[in-house]
């Protein structure tokens, strides 16, 4: 019993989850890659927080949910993407608290150029991209932990 694989399947809610995340991260995920590629002069602009030109860091971060979306996705075992999306959700969170006490003020331009080509607001897309890292954050914490009590039984 010792090299028994203790993983179960994820539950209905976790399966919801997992899905709902996945349609988050692709849109959100494309969207900084196709904004990397606009010709706004913020993308130029070192960001506060990692003092790289927001194009990179919108190319990276979006290649990077585009990843995560990808394992949650794939046929991997549920353990593999509640890690994948607790780490990236905790990364984001730490470049948010990051961001907000670099002293700027005004909200991040994480979506680039989208937000203005669809005519949305930046503080309802930032307080929208919160709400998303709150419920990425918060459902990958109780996957992450729900998984660590299956395999300690």
């Amino acid at each position: 019993m010792d090299g028994e694989n203790k993983c179960a399947a994820p539950s209905r809610l976790e399966s919801l989850f997992f899905r709902i995340c996945f349609w988050i991260l692709l849109v959100t995920g494309s969207a900084k890659i196709a904004s990397a590629f606009g010709a706004a002069g913020i993308l130029v602009v070192p960001d506060p927080v990692l003092q790289i030109p927001y194009r990179l860091l919108f190319i990276v971060a979006g290649t990077l949910e585009l990843a995560v979306a990808a394992i949650i996705r794939a046929p991997t075992p549920v353990q593999y993407k509640c890690i994948a999306l607790f780490s990236f959700s905790i990364n984001a969170a730490l470049y948010r608290v990051g961001y907000i006490y670099s002293g700027i003020g005004k909200p991040c331009p994480c979506m680039g150029t989208l937000t203005s080509m669809l005519s949305i607001r930046p503080e309802v897309a930032g307080a929208w991209l919160t709400a998303i890292l709150v419920f990425t954050l918060v459902g990958g914490t109780f996957c992450v932990v729900r998984q660590f009590k299956l395999t300690q039984r």
